[in-house]
Formats: C-alpha cells, sequence, structure tokens
C-alpha cells in the first residue's frame, strides 16, 4: 500500500514548515523568509533558508531543499511513508492509503522471513566448514546477532517459509531458481550478510563462500526494493552514530571491514557492495555526514579505487579525505593486529582527496611544460564538475599554489557558471525571468486563481526547458485535483522548484506578478511563433500558402498586441 495523494497535500497544507523547522533549527527572520544554520551541512554563516509563506527550504552551501516532508526525511534518515506517518502523527492528520504494486510488501516479508530463518541456522549451526569460518574470521555471536548475519545450508529446506508466497513474489525476489516446479536458493551454502534499508528492512542478501572459490560473492539481483548503486552496508545503523560538531562517516571496502570497526568502536562506517562509489552514494553520504574518510588498503589498487571515486563526489560538490593503510592491510586485519588506537594514530595521516590527486598530477610534469599544460587543463574540467562555487575557488588556489601558475590566468580555465542551476540570472535571456516569476507566484495563490491563469496557456508557451517541465506537471496537478506543493519531492524538477521559490521577486502582490509574467510570456510566445511564420513566408513560392500565412501572422500581431494592451492596464495599476 501506498499512501494516497489527497492524504499528502493535506499534510502539505497543514504542516507548518516555519514551526516544524524551528524545533531543530535557530531561526532568524530575514525579509519575506527565516535564516539559520544549515543541520545538514556544518557552516559558521547561514545559508539555510525557509518560505513559510511557500512551504520550502532550501540551504545554499550544500543544496539540500524540499518541504516539511523532504525535511523530515532528511533530518531522521526516514523514508517518504515513514516520514508522512511522522507528520501525520504530529499534526493529528489522518492518512489514506492508495494501491501500489501489491508484491511489494511481501517482497519486504520474504526476505525478512530469510534472513531470520538464515541467522538461526549459523546460531545453531553443527556444519564444522560454518564453525571453522566464522572463527577464522572472528565473528563472535554478538556482532552475528548485530549484523544479522546467516547462512543456508543443504538440509535447510525454505519450503515452509515459501509456501506462503506466490509464485510471482518468490521468483521477483531473485533469490532462486526455478526447476520443474521446484525452487533452489541461490545463495545457498554461504554465508549471508543481510543488507538493510535506512529504516532497517532486509531488502537483499550477500552471499560469500566458505573457502576461497570463486565468485567469492553473489549478490541479490537488483529488485523493486533493491538497487545496489543507492544503497550502503550499514548506513542504517551508522546513521545514528555521526553526532558532533563534524558528523563523519568512514566508507570501507567490504563487509568485514564493516564489522570489524563496528567491533572497535568506529560505529559510524559504511561500505558499497562490492561496486565503485557512485554519484547516490555520495549523494547519501553528503547528506548524513560533514566528512567522509575513504579508508583503503595501501597498495595500487586501493588508491586507484581512492581516485577512480573523485568525480562522483566532485559532482556532489562533496570532497572526501583519503586515509591509506599499509599494504596488503585492510580495517579489518589491522585493526585485529594493531588496535583501535593505532588506526585513531593513522588517521592524522589522512589527506584531502582532490589535494593529493592535484599533488600526484604535479610530480608527474616536473620541468615539461607541455605535460603541465595538459594537466592544468584536465584539473580544469575537474573543478568545473564542482556546483558550489566556494569549494571551486578553494581548489583553484590549491592548483594555483602547486603548480607555480597565476591564479587568474588559472580561473579563466574554469567553468563558473551555474548553468546547471535555473538561478543563474546572470546567463538568463530577459525573457526566461519572467518565466520564473510567474512560475514562482502559482505556489502562493488560490486553487480557484492558478486554473485561472492557465487556462490559456501550455508548455509550448516557455522557452526554459526547466519552467516547461515544472509548469506541465503544474497543469497535471490541478487537474488531478491534487496539491501543487508535493512537486517540490519530484525527483525531476523537485530541486530545481524548491530554490527558485526561496528567491526574492520583484512584486510583493502574488497575483500581480502571476498576471503581469504571465503576459510577458505570452508575447515572447507570440514574437517567437510570429518569426517562425515569417521564415515560412520567406521560402515559400505558392501564393495561395503565401496568402495564408500572411492572414496567420496577422492575427499573431493582433493577439499580441492585444496582450501588450493588457500589460500596460496591468504595469499601470
Amino acid at each position: 500500500m501506498k499512501i494516497s495523494e489527497s492524504s499528502i497535500s493535506t499534510i502539505l497544507e497543514q504542516a507548518n514548515i516555519l514551526d516544524l523547522i524551528s524545533e531543530y533549527v535557530e531561526l532568524k527572520k530575514t525579509g519575506k523568509n527565516y535564516r539559520g544554520l544549515c543541520p545538514f551541512h556544518s557552516e559558521k554563516t547561514p545559508s539555510f533558508y525557509v518560505s513559510e509563506e511557500k512551504g520550502v527550504f532550501h540551504c545554499f552551501g550544500c543544496g539540500a531543499s524540499g518541504n516539511a516532508i523532504s525535511f523530515v526525511m532528511k533530518y531522521h534518515g526516514y523514508d517518504f511513508i515513514d516520514a508522512v506517518k511522522f507528520l501525520a502523527e504530529k499534526y493529528g492528520i489522518n492518512i489514506e492509503m492508495g494501491e501500489i504494486k501489491p508484491y511489494v510488501n511481501e517482497l519486504y516479508s520474504l526476505h525478512e522471513e530469510i534472513g531470520v530463518l538464515a541467522k538461526k541456522e549459523i546460531l545453531l549451526s553443527k556444519d564444522k566448514r560454518v564453525k571453522e569460518f566464522l572463527q577464522k574470521r572472528k565473528l563472535s555471536l554478538d556482532l552475528i546477532d548485530e549484523f544479522d548475519i546467516g547462512f543456508i545450508g543443504d538440509g535447510i529446506n525454505l519450503e515452509t517459509v515459501l509456501k506462503k508466497y506466490d509464485r510471482d513474489v518468490i521468483i521477483k525476489s531473485g533469490l532462486f531458481y526455478e526447476r520443474y516446479g521446484s525452487y533452489s536458493f541461490k545463495l545457498r551454502n554461504r554465508i549471508l550478510f543481510s543488507i538493510h534499508s535506512l529504516t532497517g528492512k532486509t531488502i537483499a542478501f550477500s552471499g560469500r563462500v566458505l573457502d576461497d572459490s570463486l565468485p567469492k560473492y553473489i549478490n541479490s539481483p537488483e529488485t523493486d526494493i533493491f538497487s545496489k548503486r543507492k544503497i550502503l552496508y550499514n548506513l542504517n545503523r551508522a546513521k545514528n552514530y555521526t553526532e558532533g560538531e563534524v558528523r563523519k562517516i568512514y566508507v570501507v571496502e567490504g563487509y568485514f571491514d564493516v564489522i570489524r570497526m563496528w567491533e572497535y568502536g568506529f560505529r559510524n562506517c559504511v561500505s558499497t557492495m562490492g561496486t565503485s562509489l557512485t554519484e547516490e552514494h555520495a549523494a547519501i553520504l553528503k547528506r548524513y555526514a560533514d566528512e567522509v574518510v575513504l579508508l583503503f588498503d595501501g597498495d595500487e589498487a586501493g588508491r586507484k579505487a581512492a581516485i577512480r571515486s573523485l568525480d562522483v563526489f566532485l559532482k556532489n560538490s562533496f570532497v572526501p579525505n583519503v586515509l591509506f593503510l599499509p599494504k596488503g592491510e585492510d580495517p579489518d586485519t589491522f585493526l585485529l593486529k594493531n588496535g583501535s588506537d593505532a588506526l585513531i594514530n593513522l588517521e592524522k595521516n589522512k589527506k584531502d582527496l582532490f589535494k593529493l590527486f592535484i599533488n600526484k598530477v604535479a610530480k608527474r610534469c616536473k620541468d615539461n611544460y607541455n605535460l603541465k599544460s595538459k594537466y592544468l587543463a584536465d584539473l580544469s574540467k575537474k573543478v568545473s564538475l564542482i556546483r558550489d562555487n566556494y569549494l571551486k575557488e578553494i581548489y583553484l588556489k590549491e592548483i594555483s599554489d602547486i603548480f607555480h601558475i597565476d591564479y587568474d590566468s588559472l580561473k579563466k580555465g574554469v567553468d563558473f557558471s551555474l548553468a546547471k542551476k535555473i538561478l543563474n540570472r546572470s546567463e538568463r535571456k530577459v525573457k526566461y525571468i519572467c518565466e520564473y516569476d510567474f512560475i514562482s507566484s502559482l505556489f502562493s495563490l488560490p486553487e480557484d486563481v492558478l486554473l485561472e491563469l492557465i487556462n490559456d496557456i501550455n508548455e509550448d508557451y516557455f522557452f526554459d526547458e526547466n519552467m516547461k517541465k515544472i509548469y506541465k506537471k503544474v497543469v497535471e496537478f490541478l487537474n488531478k485535483n491534487v496539491n501543487i506543493s508535493v512537486l517540490v519531492n519530484d525527483p525531476e524538477v523537485g530541486d530545481f522548484l524548491s530554490e527558485l521559490l526561496l528567491k526574492e521577486q520583484n512584486y510583493e502582490d502574488d497575483y500581480y506578478s502571476a498576471l503581469l509574467n504571465k503576459y510577458k510570456i505570452c508575447i515572447n510566445y507570440l514574437k517567437k511563433i510570429k518569426k517562425e511564420k515569417q521564415q515560412l513566408l520567406g521560402k515559400s513560392k505558392d501564393n495561395h500558402e503565401k496568402m495564408k500565412i500572411l492572414s496567420e501572422i496577422n492575427d499573431i500581431i493582433n493577439k499580441q498586441k492585444e496582450y501588450e494592451k493588457r500589460l500596460l492596464e496591468v504595469q499601470s495599476l
């Protein structure tokens, strides 16, 4: 089941975002909005803004944005449904449920049952191979229990579990082969590591062989409840241990590393599932940490893995530190040999990953100016990946100092535009500004006024592609009688919209702004259509067609004059 759109709309209407966020952040009024220190990253100068009127928040430092539901998700680490339930309980709102894929809850249940059975079996197992493996890897009963580690051997009959579920659910779990009407568990005779969602639900497994045969690990496939590129192992626990002035998370390369870090007191530790770090992983880490420490093996493979992750972090304007262990060591073996104090001391050697890369590249150049020029161009491209201009400035200064090159000359080769953000007005054409102001004003007006404003224009009237997308969704939501504020959570346009709604408009009266900018949009659109018709007229060689086009141009001119007249009337108010 999922929560109905009408319930979500009710929550957004009744949940006062200012009151909600004020429980966690000290806010001070500044103009129409409120400002405070961002709860999602460490800062000394407030860059976190809340608009009570429009029901949104946005941090101009880290980019966190959204509405009341988004804030609860980000602050508490809840998924969407749990965040909605939290607000519903807080404000005494009854929520209605709607239909979603009927088998999703069954998938959760199936994974949970298999996980419980597997853990029970490993704790009671008399299999000599299992006991030797646990002893060799020093996995205590407490660690097995904490991390829901399990084992399904040949003698374990899963039929008692599977008979509760339809074939469709079993197949969609991706955990079974089907042969002649019976099912064979793909991860049988492997140590099972349970993979959990942020809220602690079992959503997948990773199975390791008891010896060193290949493949060493087999993971659950992608399903409706699991995506490997979006999941960090142990984040459901680690996010609860990042308190402090600087929220920190360690990233290691394997499950045993995470488990050993936990055992030795480093509970704010996660790992990927045998994949390289993705942009989604970097974005998740940025949400829960102010500092990320990549804790990798000091051999060539470990160093390459760290450098390989650099771009995904740069694209999120979030650069990690990296700490390389002695060659041949991983966190698991290092801690067992040396203990936690040794790791704490070793951490003093951690380095900023981008700065490390810059120094590495600089050493390759030496006195070869051709190489120096090439590498400077490559580094400039990497800096351009960063969306945060302050962070760009910091690393440009580092490159300038390390390469002994004039800062201003270097800066010319770096793109400082915020082309990926809709609010870079320095690069906007004037015709775009009216589109941004029109869209922004819509979110402060009652539904009956909105319906009147949108009844004679569609998304084709907009020049800016982001505005086209947002306006199209606005019309769709209004036609479905759904609160358009829900769009702040939309994965395609939500971030653009949140930031847009917190920008100061040119006019105090939202209806005046909407009407004024609507007429400007219509005039711009008609000018565009007129130009296109004039180009057709110049190419046409058929007199009848020319007369038809001339008539159409005349109609466009008359409409344009009408809108210009209306615009003047509004401007005179």
